[in-house]
């Protein structure tokens, strides 16, 4: 809608504007500058209202309170336009620019609806003063969907940081899109640091080799599990089993999956062993004593007989 169309005095250009708002869908109104509502569209019978039911009373009063300041230095720019003479001529040209906001309004039954408008200062249909045009949408389903998807993430991110070991999430160039607070604790990299490695980057030799592989496998096949040596900032060496998943997000492949620190594990597997060792070593040396105790009873015995003596074993 162009503005030299709204700011035709005549009327016929009232005649026009009014055909225009009373056959739309959106909210339109009419405001002065004091916020009193001067006119509102016929489509205002979606939030309950009858013809002409808002006319005459203030905006403020009607928006949530919490939505209220969004409005005033709204109003308050516009009453100093009002007063700018440059700002008439600017007006005149048609270069005056909309402002956009999101606001709640009551429907006839006290429900809040959020609006989408864009205000805009015109000259009066009567041809005198300023009035301010709000041309309003509802957005209240999309409200609605953002606050759950908001609700959502933030379940997300709460179940991601309670994980045990380390979470990632990184797509098939091994650019990181997701990672918990484990993963910059145990790393030792800040979360700038992280978003710009490469997963491969946290291993060394033949690790990198095999978690390379493991990676491309995920990617081709849908699961692989690994164990490696974690390399943090400070090249501490951290054992750890790794699993990766591929997930399908928008027709793009990514990898989502776990780290757990396994030197506990690894450090009881280290005991177990040298305790086995033990124990072989102590078995081969009873074994070799008995065997030891026979041979030498047996020498015994045949001394004995070649000195005539009776055997002693």
């Amino acid at each position: 809608m162009r503005n030299k169309k709204i700011n035709d005095p005549t009327r016929e250009g009232e005649e026009r504007y009014r055909l225009i708002a009373e056959n739309t869908g959106d909210y339109i109104a009419i405001l002065g500058i004091d916020g009193v509502l001067k006119y509102t569209s016929p489509s205002h019978r979606w939030l309950g209202y009858g013809p002409g039911e808002l006319e005459g009373k203030n905006g403020l009063d009607l928006i949530h309170p919490d939505d209220k300041m969004k409005l005033l230095p709204l109003l308050k720019m516009y009453t100093k336009k009002a007063m700018d003479s440059i700002f008439r001529k600017h007006l005149a040209d048609g270069s005056a620019a909309p402002e956009k906001l999101e606001f709640r309004f009551p429907d006839k039954k006290g429900n809040w609806v959020y609006l989408e408008s864009t205000s805009n200062f015109i000259k009066s249909l009567t041809g005198k003063g300023y009035d301010i045009l709000l041309v309003s949408r509802d957005i209240t389903d999309r409200k609605g969907a953002e606050e759950s998807l908001l609700k959502e993430k933030n379940f997300s991110e709460v179940a991601i940081n309670s994980l045990p070991g380390i979470f990632y999430m990184f797509d098939e160039n091994g650019r990181f899109l997701r990672w918990n607070r484990n993963f910059e604790t145990i790393s030792r990299y800040s979360g700038d640091e992280v978003g710009r490695m490469n997963p491969l980057d946290f291993f060394r030799g033949d690790d990198k080799l095999s978690i390379s592989e493991a990676i491309k496998k995920v990617f081709a096949a849908g699961y692989a599990d690994a164990e490696a040596d974690f390399i943090t900032k400070k090249e501490d060496t951290l054992p750890f089993y790794f699993t990766g998943a591929r997930m399908e997000i928008e027709g793009k492949y990514y990898l989502v999956g776990m780290g757990i620190d396994v030197s506990e594990r690894k450090k009881t597997e280290e005991e177990i062993r040298k305790k086995v060792a033990a124990l072989e070593q102590y078995k081969e040396l009873t074994v070799d004593r008995e065997t030891r105790m026979v041979e030498l009873k047996e020498e015994v015995n045949r001394l004995s007989e070649e000195l005539g003596r009776p055997k002693s074993y």
